[in-house]
């Protein structure tokens, strides 16, 4: 099990100028290509003292791509667009494509929360990604879901963006600080072959 907890000023100079904070885990190897499929788990805890940030983002999940700014999904805590409560939502940020809601807020926090998603990874109509939350099939989209070609590689932990929204909304000078459990990571070529013990840590 692993505990990460972001306080204000918890950011690089990078994040710092860009109004982020974070602290995270993520793989190494970028070994995911556009065209493969893969299954990858973990599952996380948050405690009932929780801040939700929002209109700031708090984001417990992500893949990333190398060589791109922008992550192609991300697994946010918010209010997605189109609604008006607050969830952690599926966010296919680069194409767009939408914000799935997958655990309501009243369901979120005091329990360990196991994610499980298959995708392929995709630019073309051939794509999917398919979330599960505890064991329920929760979303489930198909087609393009990046719109790069570069490989792809799952990172985790609290990573929070636009700061100053929070800031600006509440008239304070920081952001209240956030800490989550994380275990069980893991990642395969197929379910049946995901470890079901919890994976070593991965590495910045």
């Amino acid at each position: 099990m692993q505990r990460f907890e972001v306080r204000p000023g918890d950011c690089t100079s990078r994040d710092c100028y860009r109004d982020r904070e974070r602290s995270e885990l993520g793989e190494v190897d970028a070994s995911s290509r556009v065209g493969d499929e893969y299954w990858y788990e973990f599952s996380f805890y948050l405690p009932n003292d929780f801040p939700n940030i929002y209109p700031a983002k708090t984001a417990l999940g992500q893949f990333h791509q190398k060589g791109v700014t922008s992550p192609p999904v991300l697994f946010q805590y918010g209010i997605p667009h189109g609604s008006n409560a607050s969830s952690y939502y599926l966010d296919l940020n680069q194409t767009k494509r939408g914000h799935f809601p997958l655990i309501s807020e009243r369901s979120l926090r005091g329990r360990w929360q196991d994610i499980r998603v298959h995708a392929r990874w995709s630019t073309a109509a051939d794509g999917f990604i398919r979330v599960y939350i505890n064991g329920r099939l929760t979303a489930d989209v198909v087609g393009p879901n990046t719109t790069y070609a570069n490989p792809i590689y799952f990172k985790y932990g609290v990573y929070r963006s636009f700061l100053s929204r929070y800031k600006s909304a509440y008239g304070s000078s920081d952001v209240p600080a956030q800490a989550a459990l994380f275990r069980s990571v893991r990642k395969s070529r197929t379910k049946r072959s995901a470890p079901r013990t919890a994976s070593e840590p991965m590495q910045p």
